[in-house]
């Protein structure tokens, strides 16, 4: 059996990252929404950063910049800060077999590896082949990660 700890400031950094990614992919071309959205979440923290912004007149790209390490500080350091400090930890608990587990990377890494066989038949629709090739490509690094963190002895 393995025991994983993880902290609420690794959790809270995915969580941030992955709904800042989607803020500017919805919003993507409109600054004004990716503004106003930044400044709802990050409240407390955005009024620095809105105080830059509004100064120094920047462009879209520092305004992006500006708002992802604003809603760090704040959801990371300052937020996951207290959860780490006052919540009890985070175990994961596997009951999973080595062997078993190394069985469904080896499928996972071929899945990937025919999805690259896949992608060069269907090379002439572009769209179907480059959807594919994609998947592939994560199923494979997928299979190699979890190889290195999980299954290599130490």
């Amino acid at each position: 059996m393995r025991t994983f700890k993880m902290t609420y400031k690794n959790i809270l950094f995915i969580l941030w990252t992955l709904v800042f990614l989607y803020i500017v992919l919805i919003t993507y071309g409109s600054l004004k929404d990716i503004y106003f959205l930044l400044i709802i979440i990050n409240l407390p923290i955005s009024l620095i950063g809105t105080y830059i912004i509004d100064t120094f007149q920047q462009n879209y790209i520092l305004i992006i910049i500006i708002g992802y390490i604003s809603g760090l500080i704040q959801w990371v350091f300052l937020v996951g800060g207290l959860m780490d400090r006052f919540l009890p930890k985070i175990n994961f608990n596997f009951n999973l077999k080595i062997s078993l587990l190394t069985t469904i990377n080896k499928y996972i890494f071929v899945m990937g590896l025919f999805g690259f066989i896949l992608s060069l038949v269907t090379i002439q629709q572009y769209l179907i082949s480059a959807v594919i090739y994609n998947i592939s490509l994560a199923f494979v690094v997928s299979s190699i990660g979890i190889k290195v963190l999980f299954l290599e002895k130490k």
